[in-house]
């Protein structure tokens, strides 16, 4: 899980900096077109790996198990 949400939050560490010299150099419509960007970027980014683990879930359940029983477990739940 904390794999598939690194990029996600890479991006959110990166944005206060971006924001805070914006900011800092008092550019509010920039401070407000970066958390903007951000948030499309990261509402995309999310549903894309929510779309791939509700579509590809039993890929990685099979990393961990051959196991039919223990695969439909792990998918369905």
């Amino acid at each position: 899980m904390q794999a598939l949400a690194m990029p996600s939050m890479a991006i959110s560490f990166a944005i206060p900096a971006i924001a805070g010299q914006n900011f800092g150099g008092r550019l509010p419509e920039r401070v407000a077109d970066t958390l903007k960007q951000a948030l499309a970027l990261e509402l995309v980014l999310m549903a894309f790996v929510v779309a791939a683990c509700q579509l590809w879930a039993p890929i990685p359940v099979r990393w961990f198990t051959s196991d039919p029983h223990a695969i439909e477990a792990g998918v369905t739940c």
